[in-house]
Formats: C-alpha cells, sequence, structure tokens
C-alpha cells in the first residue's frame, strides 16, 4: 500500500535525522582537510611537485582550489530548511498529485539508515536517471523521511550562476564528464579518490545515478561503472563497508520530453544555463500528475564482492587471500555484475505509471485511434498483464477517471476527435509518446522477442500449417534478436536461454501460440481474437527492429568510392543517417519515426562494431572518433555501371532483420532494400567520405 508524502511544515524541523552529522558550520572545511590529507593524495601532491620541479605548497595550493571548487557544501541549516520550504511548494504545485511512497519499503529502510549509522557506514543510494527534477526530488524524499542528505554526483555542466550553488548546498558534488589526461590535469582523478574516501570514511551518504546520464527514450539504460568502482576501490582500501540502496523514481510526465525528442531527432544538446532554467519557469503552471519513488531492499557492497570474488572460482579464507587485489584483477566482471544487478532491482520494484499504460496503447494498435470505451478497456487489461508479471502499476481505483488524469498529464501529445460518434484517441506525436511505451516493454521483452520471431512466418501467408516455425528456427531467430538488441533492455538475471523457455510456456497459457514436439505457431484462439495479444507483443518491438535493419543500410554508404576513400567522422555519419532516416520515413521506406532515435542508431552501430562489421577508430576528442567498414564487410561493385551490389557479409545481414520487420512498403517491392534505396544510400555515402577527406592528413594521424 502507498502512502503520500504530503511533507507540511516538515521544512521546520530536520533537527534529528538518522545518520553522519552534516549542515554544521566547519563541514565544508572539514572534509576539504581531510581530502588532502588522505596517503594517495599526499603522494600525488609530491609526485606532481617534482615533476614539475615547483615546491609542493604550490601544487597543495593548486589541489586545495580544485576540492574547494568540486565538494558538496553541507554546511547551512538555515539553507536546507528554507529550500525544502521553497522547492518542496514549486514541485506540489507542478507535481500536483504528489510524491508517493510504499510504507513496507520505507519502514525496511529507516530500519537500514538506523543500523548503517550505528556503524557509521554509509548508504550509497543507486536510483535510476529520468529527469534533473530527480537531484531535487530525491533529496526532498530523504529529507521528508529524517535521513543524513547523500553526497551527489552531478555533472559540472549543472554547475551554472544561481542554480549550481543551490544544488552543491543541497548536497551536490560535481565531477567532469570526461577525467582529463595527466598532461592538463594530474591531480583530478585522484583528488575524486581522496574524497570518495573521505565520504566513506566519516559515514556519510552518497549518491549516484547507476546510468550515468539521464535516460532520454524512457528505458532504463546500461549501467555505468567509473564511479562504481572509485566506491569500491575506496571501501577495500579503507576496509570499511557500505550499504547499497536501489532506488525507482518514475513521473507521470518529465519536464524534458520535448528537448528528449529534438536531442534524439539529431538536434544539438542545449547546453545548460541561467537563461535556459529561467526560459522553464513557464511549467510552474503545468499540472504533471505523481511522482513514485521506490527503495529496492539494500545489500552490502563487501559481502557482494566476496561473494562475487568466489563465484569467480577464488577462495579467500585461504592464507595469503587479497581480496582486494583479486577485485582489481577482476573488476569489470565484478562491476558489470554489480551494476546489472542494481538494474534488476531497480525495475523490480518499479511502478508502471497511467501515463506509460495510455503512451504504451496508443502505439500498440492497428488503427489510427481507438475509442474511449475501448481505450479503457485495454488500460485494465493491460494493467492486468502487467500485474501478472508480478509488476507493479500506479494504484488505480477506476479506470475512467486515471485515463482522464492521464489523457490531461500528456496535453497535446495525445489527439482527441470529438465530432466522430464516439470519442477517439489518437497518437498526435509519436515519437514523444514512444518515451512512455519504452517504460513497459523491458516487461514483456521475451514475449515480444518469440512474436517477432515467430512473425517471420506469419506475414508470409498462407495456410496455418505454412505459419508454422521449427523449434530450432524459432530458437536461431530469438537468439539473434535477443543478441542484437542486448544494449536496448535488461535482461532477466536468469539468463537469455531460460527466459526464453519461460516467456514460451507463458504464451502457450496464455492461448497465444500452440506448441508441439516439433513446431510453434499461434493458436485458434490468438486468430479467432484478432491476435490481439501478438500484435501488442510485436508492436512493443517492432520499432527497434526497425533501427537496427535501418542502421544496417545506412553502412552501405560506407562502400568506398575509390582509393582514397577511407574512414568517416562518426559525427559526420550519425547526421548522414537521421538524414536519410527522415528522408525514407517520408517516403514509405520507414514505418516508424522513432527508427531514427539518435541513441538507439548509436547502440546499433556499437553492435556492428563488436561483431566486426566496422572499425570504431577513436581520436584525441570523442568528436573526433571515426568510422570505416571492415575489409570483410565492405560490398562489391558492378564492374559495369560501378553500382554496390546486393551480395556479402552486410546485405546478409540486412536480410536476416529484414525479415522480422513490420509488413509494409518492402513487401509490396518483394525485397528488403529496394536498388533506390541502395543508390540513394550509396550517393550520400559519397558526399560523405568527400567531406571526410578534408584535411586527409589528420586522418592519417589517428
Amino acid at each position: 500500500m502507498s502512502e503520500l508524502i504530503r511533507g507540511e511544515n516538515q521544512w521546520q524541523m530536520y533537527r534529528k535525522f538518522v545518520g553522519a552529522k552534516i549542515y554544521y558550520r566547519g563541514f565544508t572545511e572539514e572534509v576539504v582537510s581531510q581530502v588532502l590529507a588522505t596517503p594517495q593524495v599526499e603522494a600525488k601532491i609530491d609526485q606532481v611537485a617534482r615533476k614539475r620541479n615547483v615546491k609542493r605548497s604550490v601544487v597543495r595550493a593548486q589541489a586545495r582550489k580544485q576540492v574547494e571548487f568540486f565538494v558538496a557544501r553541507l554546511e547551512s541549516h538555515k539553507f536546507i530548511r528554507f529550500a525544502a520550504w521553497s522547492v518542496g511548494g514549486l514541485m506540489k504545485s507542478v507535481y500536483d498529485q504528489g510524491v508517493w511512497v510504499d510504507e513496507g519499503e520505507i519502514k525496511r529502510l529507516k530500519e537500514t539508515a538506523r543500523i548503517a549509522g550505528l556503524k557509521k557506514q554509509s548508504l550509497i543510494f543507486l536510483p535510476c536517471h529520468r529527469s534533473h527534477i530527480d537531484y531535487v526530488s530525491l533529496q526532498l524524499i530523504y529529507f521528508q523521511l529524517g535521513l543524513s542528505l547523500p553526497n551527489i554526483v552531478a555533472g559540472d555542466n549543472l554547475n551554472f550562476p544561481l542554480v549550481g550553488p543551490f544544488l552543491q548546498n543541497a548536497g551536490a558534488f560535481w565531477i567532469k564528464r570526461e577525467t582529463p589526461t595527466e598532461e592538463i590535469n594530474p591531480l583530478y582523478p585522484t583528488l575524486m579518490s581522496g574524497y570518495i574516501d573521505t565520504l566513506m570514511s566519516r559515514g556519510l551518504n552518497y549518491e549516484c545515478f547507476i546510468e550515468g546520464g539521464r535516460s532520454r527514450t524512457g528505458k532504463m539504460l546500461p549501467p555505468k561503472f567509473g564511479m562504481l568502482k572509485l566506491l569500491c576501490d575506496s571501501l577495500l582500501r579503507l576496509d570499511r563497508d557500505a550499504i547499497i540502496i536501489p532506488v525507482s523514481i518514475q513521473y507521470d510526465n518529465v519536464l524534458e520530453t520535448q528537448s528528449y525528442a529534438n536531442e534524439l531527432l539529431g538536434t544539438p544538446k542545449t547546453k545548460e544555463s541561467l537563461s535556459s532554467f529561467f526560459a522553464a519557469r513557464k511549467v510552474l503552471g503545468l499540472r504533471m500528475g505523481r511522482i513514485d519513488a521506490r527503495f529496492g531492499k539494500g545489500f552490502n557492497v563487501r559481502d557482494y564482492i566476496r561473494d562475487s570474488e568466489r563465484d569467480l572460482g577464488f577462495d579467500l579464507s585461504k592464507p595469503g587471500s587479497d581480496e582486494r587485489a583479486v577485485f582489481n584483477q577482476n573488476s569489470v566482471k565484478i562491476l558489470r555484475s554489480l551494476g546489472y544487478k542494481v538494474l534488476n532491482d531497480i525495475n523490480d520494484v518499479s511502478v508502471v505509471m497511467p501515463t506509460a499504460l495510455v503512451g504504451t496503447i496508443l502505439l500498440t494498435i492497428r488503427g489510427r485511434g481507438v475509442g474511449k470505451s475501448e481505450f479503457v478497456r485495454r488500460m485494465a487489461w493491460l494493467t492486468e498483464k502487467i500485474r501478472a508479471k508480478g509488476s507493479r502499476v500506479a494504484s488505480i481505483d477506476d479506470y475512467e477517471a486515471v485515463f482522464e488524469k492521464a489523457i490531461s498529464v500528456l496535453g497535446p501529445l495525445v489527439g482527441i476527435r470529438k465530432d466522430l460518434i464516439e470519442e477517439t484517441y489518437y497518437a498526435a506525436d509519436r515519437f514523444r509518446i514512444s518515451y512512455f511505451r519504452n517504460q513497459v516493454i523491458h516487461l514483456f521483452i521475451s514475449e515480444a522477442i518469440i512474436c517477432v520471431a515467430l512473425y517471420a512466418k506469419v506475414k508470409a501467408g498462407g495456410a496455418h500449417e505454412q505459419q508454422r516455425m521449427s523449434k530450432d528456427e524459432l530458437h536461431e531467430r530469438t537468439s539473434f534478436l535477443s543478441r542484437i538488441l542486448k544494449a536496448e533492455f535488461i535482461y532477466n538475471a536468469q539468463g537469455i536461454e531460460r527466459n526464453m523457455a519461460d516467456a514460451l510456456q507463458q504464451l502457450e497459457r496464455d492461448g497465444v501460440v500452440h506448441i508441439t514436439d516439433d513446431y510453434v505457431e499461434l493458436s485458434e484462439r490468438e486468430r479467432h481474437g484478432g491476435r490481439e495479444n501478438f500484435d501488442f507483443y510485436c508492436f512493443l518491438l517492432w520499432p527497434f527492429v526497425e533501427t537496427y535493419w535501418f542502421a544496417a543500410v545506412c553502412l552501405f554508404s560506407l562502400t568506398p568510392h575509390s582509393s582514397t576513400s577511407g574512414a568517416v567522422l562518426v559525427t559526420d555519419f550519425e547526421k548522414l543517417t537521421q538524414t536519410l532516416g527522415k528522408t525514407l520515413f517520408y517516403q514509405g521506406d520507414l514505418s516508424y519515426i522513432t527508427a531514427i532515435s539518435k541513441d538507439t542508431l548509436q547502440n546499433a552501430v556499437q553492435f556492428y562494431a563488436t561483431i566486426g562489421a566496422v572499425k570504431l577508430i577513436r581520436g584525441a576528442r570523442r568528436k573526433d572518433g571515426r568510422l570505416e567498414l571492415s575489409p570483410s564487410w565492405i560490398p562489391t561493385r558492378d564492374s559495369t555501371d560501378g553500382s554496390v551490389e546486393k551480395a556479402g557479409k552486410l546485405w546478409d545481414l540486412c536480410e536476416q532483420i529484414a525479415v522480422l520487420r513490420r509488413e509494409g512498403k518492402n513487401r509490396r517491392d518483394n525485397e528488403t532494400v529496394g536498388r533506390r534505396v541502395i543508390n540513394l544510400v550509396d550517393q550520400q555515402g559519397a558526399e560523405l567520405q568527400k567531406s571526410s577527406l578534408v584535411g586527409g592528413d589528420k586522418r592519417a594521424k589517428l
């Protein structure tokens, strides 16, 4: 059962909180001095002073200046009370339905915090990241619960006038988006290491968004390991422990949906600034529904590391065993396992919001729109399916009332025709609505993969027996789909093979498929029911299948046009793919505008690099990276007209993905990539390669 945190008058208190002492005069100076006194920082200062042949005091002063710049300033008790009062009021204005939590989870969290406080251990909050609002909404929750506020990892892009100091005094500390090299700033990595040591040794709470950046697509991103490694290194170095708390934060709507869509469609990201902050003041007049925060069960970091090392075959009970050395040798495997455990724990406690139900329904129907009565029925149907998976949906007493609220929150994203026999709703902005649909996909990813794989037979038509798929072929296709989409979704921890087997059995129990000893086919019940379940699963996944197909087609643009052709800038290739994508979408060759989503296209190219189709060449800066086809993947050209021949590894890859796409224009063309499309891609590739030859000497230095 959930309770609403209203927070009236709580800002006047916050005197007795659970955890390490914060918000007192002199706190910041104590922390800075302790960082500079850590052994690794002392040693680094000595090393830099010798290397530069300057006085130690000069380097120490530089180190102090850097630490004073980035540390959180939990100094003023009056400030945090004022911040809670003022920001809390604004949040309640925008998120008018309040902040919801689970009573049982809150009791468990408070007890965990109490025990950690007695042991002088830190709580390590690892939330997902949906919006810049996360920084303040989570701090407000911790404040209302009477917990010692965590020090929050924040990118220095947020450190601009007024807002930066506000966040820093509320608990944010700044990290650089890209770690500077030894030549540029030799002190920074060691100073950050010393700071984490200081936080852990003082038992101060800590918060780091496990995905690194905000999810612009609505679905969970793969974990980032940089700050997680610093944390584990620190605990092992200090021989201390801490407790990780996975955190889910979900919104009916986020303030950034428009900017997210713009960025994914290729518009350069707008740098955070004071002017953009004030430009967002119009949000104060919005009504954006509710926030839902859920807290997973805490677990000890050191216990997890030890268990992981034992799983890797190391017996730490043997004399001379060195837990820290074993971790350093196997940190990649251990951190990957830890990161994905946290993501799975977050998924387990996450709540599906009403707006996510609405977005999912709008993008999984065959027609242009849906009537109100059918919409409400499908909301109840989808809610039942989610709960049957053991997942949570925001409490719904009256589906029609919740539907009306969700439509109101989504505003112009949903179109309404009231001049018809029945009010009819349609997706007015499919790209932005996909953000909400993506919050649901992970719950049904295994079923969706199976149905899309089976669709390769179903769309061929013919008699029912011709639409059957052998179990071997189904296994081959689901394995292929799972592999290419592994960067898109967080699979259940039990493994892909088990997930697929369980999902197939569930589809049979639900009456979607019929399974024999030799084959799998759509059940008669599903056919007679209009394929409601089958189509629902396919519509969830088809946009991602189309993106990976389109990304593979775009690789044809890298086919060399001459002996001087070489690697192209990745940024130029990304611009080309989005321009091509918009062209093919409006000409009907792509079914989904989301197929040109920048993040998903980047994931697709990364996957093609892992299978050896392309080579990614790093540059001195991220924007200097280049891309080229691997030699064995380069298509041949016709000897008479120079056109790209539809053969070879790259063509076979396109074919393999294409049979899984939704039936569309390519079916009428009777081929997966028409000659017109190939010629268009090749023509644009020629221009791309010409532009990359400008400054060709620079390319040779990579």
